[in-house]
């Protein structure tokens, strides 16, 4: 054991093989493999967390209050299925709010405030100890931050039926769980108990009104006993009563999970394309490298092998060295990506709304490195199969023809510029050696490239940006679900691919 230390050692000391391309390579798999799924598992724990915290439920159903009636709440309390409901109101305003002066085209809605509702502190990585809310002051949701014109200290200005008369002052950016997502389109303000019931009272308008400012909305929160899916049980509901045909919104738990996790799980889907495409751009570089250095070296494992070295004892040295370099990439890979996972995660809160911890997921990428690993060791064995048939009589004979320069193109080498046909003739003669290099290159490029759309992606003004067409549809009270049907026919009359 102790000779074979010795010849990899000193493989590695007179750089043969590609020792520090792996190493990079490695690193790379590591650190991308380690941010996608540190972020993952960080999100998923702090949604977990938080969701408990919201309480138990399985659908929120969102209806106006004028439309909500006792049969339908019958329905709900008498469904044997359901376990537990209760209503919460909100009231939505139709017409945008005017910050600081300036009209912004943004639809608010007003909820009451609740103890336990969690503000960031000035630094967004943490909570403020003090939640007070005065009536003159107002909270909103993280995503909202991200926005022009919507600061601590902002004038906001709604409209009700008397105009702009109401102003609030925003005191701080709260972390709202269920709606924070920059991939809902509601955005929650909280202000204290009595303005909104005064609110409530005395500025909504009945959806029937000419004009429609400030329009009171219920949400049924539901939950079920879990013998039917959350699916399941939203379609019973609708068949005992309107009340999922007239609601507004009728969104499972599980729907608004996979909202949260819409960009993290595209993120995740890229980055494991991306780490199988550089394994394989790792065995390529690695069979090259072998396959060259035993070609090249042919005298050398002759005479290894006239020592008494058995082909299984040679195998073994390019497989502590490869395995040496794949080691050290994974260490530094991991090592990276902890205070890159700090930046990584911390940027994520501007698309969840969630905060959660920055921590690596050390073990799952520990698990993946050893995984890696162990399919490089078993190709190393396979790739290094030709040494067996390596003779030490025919080897320190030279009984084995050059290896440069075996082309069958047979490029011709000019004088001038000499060293341009010689670099053609190298290509030519050992074109399987460049694809290694190749497809490192174009894998570099996608990874950047990936890197660069995910990060302007996180922006605030690419997540704000609106989404326009040649038809504008545009919610001003009472709209239900059971319209779908009819808007998309209205639709299809002016665009029939829509």
């Amino acid at each position: 054991m102790r000779s074979i230390l010795k010849l990899t050692l000193a493989n590695i000391k007179h750089g043969k093989g590609a020792f520090k391309g792996i190493i990079f390579l490695m690193m790379l798999i590591t650190f991308s493999f380690s941010g996608t799924v540190s972020n993952n598992d960080r999100l998923e724990e702090a949604r977990e967390e938080k969701f408990a915290q919201e309480g138990q439920f399985d659908l929120i159903v969102s209806i106006y209050d004028e439309l909500l009636t006792d049969d339908m709440v019958d329905s709900v309390r008498e469904n044997s299925h359901v376990t537990d409901h209760h209503t919460e109101q909100s009231v939505m305003f139709v017409n945008p709010p005017k910050i600081d002066g300036k009209e912004l085209e943004i639809m608010l809605t007003l909820i009451p405030y609740k103890s336990n509702m969690r503000v960031f502190n000035d630094r967004y990585d943490g909570f403020r100890e003090d939640n007070s809310l005065s009536d003159n002051e107002m909270l909103l949701p993280y995503k909202l931050r991200l926005v022009d014109g919507f600061n601590i200290g902002s004038k906001i200005t709604l409209k009700t039926r008397n105009g702009y008369d109401e102003e609030f002052t925003v005191k701080g950016f709260y972390e709202d769980v269920l709606f924070g997502s920059t991939t809902y389109s509601d955005n929650n303000c909280v202000v204290t108990a009595p303005v909104f019931e005064r609110i409530k009272s005395d500025k909504t308008d009945s959806i029937m009104s000419s004009e429609r400012n400030a329009l009171l909305i219920d949400n049924l929160w539901i939950a079920g006993d879990g013998e039917l899916s959350q699916l399941g049980l939203r379609h019973e509901l609708g068949q005992e009563s309107d009340l999922i045909s007239t609601a507004n919104s009728a969104i499972t738990k599980d729907m608004r999970i996979d909202i949260i996790k819409m960009y993290s799980n595209v993120g995740t889907r890229v980055v494991a394309i991306f780490t199988a495409f550089l394994l394989v751009v790792i065995l390529i570089t690695m069979h090259n490298s072998i396959s060259a250095s035993i070609e090249m070296d042919r005298t050398e494992l002759g005479i290894l092998k006239s020592q008494g070295f058995t082909a299984g004892k040679i195998s073994m040295v390019y497989v502590l060295q490869y395995l040496l370099a794949l080691f050290i990439g994974a260490v530094l890979g991991i090592g990276v990506s902890v205070p890159a996972c700090r930046y990584l995660i911390s940027m994520w809160k501007n698309i969840t709304g969630i905060l959660s911890d920055t921590g690596v997921s050390f073990l799952k990428c520990a698990l993946l490195s050893v995984g890696i690993m162990a399919v490089c060791a078993v190709f190393i064995f396979i790739s290094t199969a030709k040494i067996s048939r390596i003779s030490p009589v025919s080897a320190i004979s030279g009984g084995k023809s050059d290896v440069y320069f075996d082309s069958r193109l047979n490029v011709r080498i000019r004088q001038k510029p000499l060293g341009l046909f010689l670099a053609l003739r190298q290509l030519n003669s050992r074109r399987r050696s460049y694809i290694g290099t190749v497809l490192i290159v174009i894998l570099l490029v996608f990874f950047i490239v990936s890197i660069m759309i995910l990060s302007g992606g996180l922006d605030p003004d690419s997540l704000f940006t609106d989404v326009v067409g040649e038809i504008g549809i545009s919610d001003e009270g009472g709209f239900k679900l059971n319209d779908v049907d009819e808007i998309e026919k209205e639709v299809q009359k002016i665009d029939s691919g829509a």
